[in-house]
């Protein structure tokens, strides 16, 4: 015969199991032994004495004798510590614990049906419940010290929502948090207005990445996960007649700054935009959003920052993962090495520098004042990145709106210089060329002094393998 202990805070679970559990032998405590009695339920109270019936029950999984329970039934609540005990003891000696309204709806279900609880079952209820546990002491790992240290590390998620589909129709997709502290925190998003999928998830995690980086106010088209367009200091209203509409459909737009004017959002709307993202909505804007129906999600984001000893970057590897370093590191300063000096990098070699950072290898990029103008990337070397973007630049500058763009233009690549690129390079205007290759120092100082532009090299490689 099952005999079950049942200790619980929520009577509920008694209600829901109650004309199932007559036939087995009852063991009960406190409020719970009343509430079976008053249900004429027949139940045999463990009395509370100098130690808590909790742990009288416990100290019997662990005697040689045979156990005086084979199920138990018991909840917990936020303040509650007896019964957390209780649960993890009975896990750890393979005693099934029914822990929650789903674990009590299929064990009810299991009687019903089969008059017992399945094997099948009690394998669950003991694998569900090590995984609370693991969780909530890794939880409590992370609230002493909330980064990864040491060489075991537990990472524990918690499902937030299911999403319809994942990246693909045919994939199940679920979205889950883990206390693991970082400047990349989606729990900071508010969506104002839409539903968001697996995608766009994707998508907004590196936009605020984008953004925490450029650290100015920034502008971000991005289509598939590629950025299409950029500037910074500049407001959206002036900008519409540098953005090609053709980009703005199926487009997330984001603004790191605040979006103060409804004419914004009816622009993307008739373009066909699929989001628009910011650090901040007027409320007006707002409340827009409650009256009419437009189409175009919206989303508020913070970016932050954190005072941690070390970020990461977890990639997954299959059953492996990859953890290293987040690349949040900020040059200071940058050799010129047509001047030979160490250079204090201004807000737009800034600005390339975040751009570079993310975009695929190889790649290269063309500003003209605070306008991004052309970008290449993923291309089969730093050659045929420094050539698709020089052909991109001619197509734009055909434009004109574009011809009237002011400032200095600079160009940002990444890989091996050589003197192909040097020779494709003088199509252009230039006033700054930023290159990662820090070899070139040696190998080509002498002729990059005598170019008409100023060449700088990163302290770093900006780019992205993935």
């Amino acid at each position: 015969m099952i005999s079950i202990y049942i200790n619980v805070y929520d009577k509920k679970i008694i209600d829901l199991i109650l004309k199932n559990i007559s036939k087995f032998r009852i063991y009960s405590q406190g409020s719970s032994y009343r509430y079976l009695i008053e249900n004429q339920i027949d139940a045999i109270e463990i009395k509370k004495t100098d130690i808590h019936p909790n742990f009288i029950v416990i100290s019997s999984f662990f005697k040689n004798q045979k156990k005086q329970v084979n199920l138990i039934i018991a909840d917990t609540n936020e303040n509650d510590y007896l019964n957390k005990i209780l649960i993890l003891a009975a896990t750890l000696s393979n005693i099934p614990v029914a822990s929650d309204m789903e674990m009590i709806q299929k064990l009810n279900q299991s009687f019903e049906i089969f008059g017992d609880i399945t094997d099948e079952l009690k394998k669950e209820m003991i694998h569900k419940n090590l995984l609370k546990f693991s969780y909530f002491l890794s939880q409590k790992s992370y609230d002493i010290f909330p980064y990864i240290i040491g060489n075991e590390t537990t990472i524990p998620l918690k499902k937030l929502k299911d999403f319809q589909y994942g990246e693909n129709p045919h994939q199940k997709a679920s979205y889950y948090h883990s206390p693991l502290k970082t400047s990349l925190n989606l729990n900071n998003i508010e969506v104002l207005n839409g539903k968001l999928n697996f995608n766009h998830i994707i998508d907004i995690a590196k936009i605020i990445k984008i953004l925490r980086d450029i650290k100015q106010n920034t502008i971000i088209v991005m289509r598939h996960s590629n950025i299409v367009f950029a500037a910074v200091n500049e407001s959206f209203q002036k900008l519409f007649s540098y953005i090609d509409n053709k980009i703005l459909k199926s487009s997330i737009v984001a603004i790191n700054g605040s979006v103060d004017d409804i004419d914004v959002i009816r622009y993307l709307e008739e373009n066909l935009s699929e989001m628009i993202i910011a650090t901040s909505f007027d409320e007006k804007i707002k409340n827009n959003f409650n009256k009419h129906s437009f189409q175009i999600k919206a989303v508020k984001v913070k970016i932050t920052s954190i005072d941690a000893p070390k970020e990461y970057e977890i990639i997954n590897a299959g059953e492996n993962f990859l953890i290293q370093d987040a690349d949040t590191f900020v040059e200071e300063k940058l050799l010129s090495i047509t001047r030979n000096i160490n250079i204090h990098p201004d807000p737009y070699i800034q600005f390339a520098l975040a751009l570079l950072k993310h975009s695929k290898t190889f790649s290269s990029l063309c500003i003209t004042g605070n306008i991004l103008v052309a970008l290449s990337q993923s291309e089969p070397s730093p050659f045929e990145a420094i050539r698709t973007l020089i052909a991109k630049i001619k197509i734009k500058m055909s434009d004109k709106n574009m011809i009237k763009l002011k400032g200095n233009t600079i160009v940002a690549f990444e890989g091996k210089l050589d003197d192909k690129i040097i020779d494709e390079l003088a199509q252009v205007h230039l006033n700054t060329l930023i290159i990662t290759d820090r070899d070139a120092v040696k190998n080509y100082s002498e002729k990059l002094k005598k170019l008409p532009y100023e060449v700088i090299v990163t302290e770093k490689r900006h780019f992205r393998h993935f």
